[in-house]
């Protein structure tokens, strides 16, 4: 009998099957213009068989991804291009500060190779780290995007003194359904392809005064364009609580991040400025104590109303910036059921209310099906105190007890609650502070330090 050889039996897989190992290998892969394994192209190189069978499915051939200042990346983007045949394509292109005109002329001319193939992208994000970013997306101003659905213009760094107008298929994007600015915004007016997104999301928008006005002003135009708007994300350092409202009767999920150095009657302003009859899901990052406690504490908003929303929830990534240093002790007078008629979940990441809050909930008639609790450090032990005397309490009443979602640290002071028959889980706070901080490489949870914290991308 002859020995195996693995060189020769790879080699007589079947072409449907080699085609099959590549696709799976893309499967659930990030846009990414890093370094990572690319099922398409290393198989492409073990051999010519390999080579032959691969190059000739285009379908393999459709994640595009380039550094426009890279001749080597540029080059790869070509074949791409060329091997993904007549397939919708997802392009991802990344481009670094240039200072010289003709360095930009070179730019702009390798950028028309994608423009010119621009009715088969579905999928396009751009990240950008130029002084003439403006400029770089000239080519996509006067063109029609047929098939786009999903559009990401990115600045690769923060800088909240600038958030530039951009004018982007001017011809049309019928299909556009999700949009992401990060350092920019439309011209006015908006150009009519708003009309049919259900996803839109505003990262690093200018801080205070007219800029501020400025924001507000294009948000409420886009807004109230969107009859379909679903989903809304607004990083916007500052907001004037007094200005422009939105009337978005669709949408289902808000996440605002909202500046920390406002006084307490900042937050109930802003929350004020959204009528969202059918919202089920709002979260907030950068809010204090004192701030939430006023939301809870209204009796009812001069305009919003929230008669659906089911999840409410207060987000900080490091430490609560409350003005007073010391944790919140301020008692939530009544249920705010008429506010939030419909709540059955709220979470609190970095808080320093969680204890208040915590035990207000435990001790009235709440109806709340889950808790989610990261506690600072400094609360931790009147937390966990707070979270057995509650449960305690509502066992001995007959009552059921919320399902509690715990960070690990927590967890582990509690977690033998669960011999009661009480829900409890364990849950990783970096998977929701993430959210607000797509720059961030990774986000770590320390158990050794009880701490959470973000590692900047290099």
């Amino acid at each position: 009998m002859s020995a195996w050889n693995p060189a020769l039996s790879i080699s007589a897989l079947p072409n449907e099957l080699l085609v099959s190992i590549a696709a799976a290998g893309q499967e659930g892969r990030v846009p990414d213009l890093r370094p990572v394994f690319k099922s398409e192209w290393t198989l492409s190189h073990v051999s010519r068989h390999f080579r032959d069978v691969i190059t000739g499915a285009p379908a393999l051939w459709t994640l595009v991804e380039a550094n426009l200042n890279a001749n080597g990346s540029v080059e790869i983007l070509r074949l791409y291009l060329e091997r993904s045949g007549g397939c919708d394509i997802s392009a991802t292109l990344k481009h670094g500060w240039t200072a010289k005109g003709t360095e930009r002329n070179l730019i702009a001319e390798r950028l028309r190779q994608l423009v010119s193939q621009i009715n088969r992208v579905w999928r396009l994000s751009i990240v950008l780290d130029s002084s003439h970013s403006v400029e770089v997306l000239l080519p996509f101003r006067d063109v029609a995007a047929p098939k786009l659905q999903y559009l990401e213009i990115i600045r690769d760094h923060i800088d909240y003194s600038r958030w530039d107008s951009v004018e982007l298929f001017s011809a049309g994007a019928p299909e556009l359904t999700f949009l992401k600015m990060d350092g920019f915004k439309p011209e006015l007016p908006v150009p009519p392809w708003t009309a049919s997104l259900t996803h839109l999301e505003f990262w690093g928008g200018q801080d205070g005064g007219d800029a501020g006005e400025d924001a507000t002003v294009i948000l409420s135009a886009i807004t109230a364009k969107c009859l379909s708007l679903v989903h809304l994300y607004l990083d916007i350092n500052w907001m004037d609580p007094s200005g422009c409202r939105f009337h978005i009767p669709p949408l289902k999920t808000l996440h605002i991040s909202i500046s920390d150095s406002e006084d307490e009657d900042y937050l109930l302003g802003i929350v004020d400025l959204f009528d969202t009859p059918a919202l089920t899901k709002f979260i907030i990052n950068n809010a204090f104590c004192e701030q939430i406690f006023e939301v809870f504490s209204a009796a009812s908003f001069p305009h919003a109303s929230f008669p659906a929303l089911t999840s409410f929830s207060f987000v900080n990534g490091g430490p609560c910036p409350c003005q007073s240093g010391v944790p919140f002790s301020d008692s939530i007078p009544l249920p705010p059921l008429s506010l939030f008629p419909a709540l059955s979940s709220i979470t609190l990441i970095n808080q320093c209310l969680t204890v208040t809050l915590v035990r207000d909930i435990l001790a009235q008639p709440w109806p709340l099906k889950s808790v989610t609790l990261c506690p600072q450090d400094r609360t931790l032990d009147d937390v966990a105190a707070a979270v057995r005397d509650g449960i305690q309490s509502q066992l001995q009443c007959g009552h059921t007890p919320p399902t509690f979602r715990l960070s690990p640290p927590l967890f582990s002071f509690i977690g033998a609650l669960e011999a009661d028959g009480v829900d409890i889980e364990v849950f990783d706070p970096a998977r929701i502070v993430s959210s607000f901080d797509w720059r961030s490489a990774s986000i770590v949870w320390s158990s050794r330090t009880d701490a959470m914290f973000i590692e900047s991308c290099t």
